[in-house]
């Protein structure tokens, strides 16, 4: 955080820009990097455009936020805003959904304060909403969007608030951010995460979906309550016959013929696919990114197999 002034011959030490930007006071910060900002905005729907709570650097009920401040305030908050429901996998044990989601959203926070340019014309932006978080922060990615996910290695921009988050305990191995965003979408049958970089405002973006939704939100809202309810059966079990579905304790909306008939839609409209096991036929959701799961199978791999 301090380092010795090896210039001149005083042999003082001097506060760092990674101490100044953790630790130091927004006063303090700004004399030095003038468009300094963090915010976190809270939305109590996807489509609102009123945020219902703030954290913003530079307000008057935040007048001394840092990044270490910053970090400790919002996440919590993003904890907060991780639903924890009852869901029970195949083997009736319930599901790490909750835990694996914040820890998600807590690397991603990370990642996105310790990669920003903070010399740059915008500032850090936490948008929380019902369906996901996004982080979006100045400064494209210094490695591709592939070896982020694959945990190759990491290229981090400022090495000393990388240091200041290790030695308090809260980041932990390099370059695992990635995988551990990814495992916990695909683990939970979440959307995939979305990462786009926008090389002409510098800037780069992560939304981690907190559940599963269609690519087109307008499709979803024409599904009938039977169709909902099938899908949702479907993403908590991975995957179900028709019998499992019928047989369900929550299933109020009839039987085989009317389940299979709806399934069968659900096919047609590519919401489920369909496969022979046995005698019988078994659905699961169908897949949203063949890429992204193309790219997790090869680490993999790497991982397990090809050492």
């Amino acid at each position: 955080m301090f380092r010795k002034d090896r210039i001149s011959n005083s042999n003082t030490y001097h506060l760092t820009d990674g101490g100044l930007l953790f630790f130091g006071k927004y006063i303090s910060i700004t004399d030095r990097f003038p468009r300094f900002q963090l915010d976190y905005q809270k939305y109590n729907s996807d489509n609102s455009t009123n945020w219902v709570d703030r954290v913003s650097a530079g307000d008057m009920n935040f007048p001394s936020l840092n990044i270490f401040s910053f970090y400790n305030i919002v996440s919590e908050k993003l904890e907060n805003s991780v639903p924890d429901p009852f869901i029970q996998d195949e083997k009736l044990s319930r599901t790490s959904y909750h835990g694996d989601l914040v820890s998600a959203a807590k690397e991603a926070l990370v990642n996105c304060l310790m990669h920003s340019y903070y010399d740059g014309l915008v500032g850090v932006k936490i948008v929380d909403r019902p369906s996901y978080f996004e982080f979006t922060n100045p400064g494209t990615m210094r490695v591709s969007i592939e070896s982020f996910l694959r945990g190759q290695y990491s290229s981090i921009r400022n090495t000393e608030i990388a240091s200041l988050f290790r030695r308090i305990g809260i980041s932990e191995t390099a370059a695992s951010g990635g995988p551990r965003i990814f495992n916990a979408a695909i683990k939970n049958k979440l959307n995939d995460p979305e990462i786009s970089v926008d090389y002409s405002m510098n800037t780069t973006r992560i939304r981690i979906w907190k559940s599963f939704v269609t690519n087109n939100d307008t499709e979803l809202e024409k599904l009938s309550d039977l169709e909902k309810f099938i899908i949702s059966t479907i993403k908590n079990k991975t995957s179900a016959t028709a019998n499992e579905i019928v047989n369900d304790p929550n299933n109020t909306f009839g039987k085989q013929t009317v389940i299979r008939h709806t399934l069968n839609s659900l096919v047609n409209q590519k919401f489920l696919v369909k496969q022979r096991r046995g005698r019988s036929f078994v659905y699961s959701l169908n897949p949203q990114n063949d890429y992204l799961n193309q790219v997790k199978h090869l680490k993999h791999l790497e991982d397990n197999i090809l050492k």
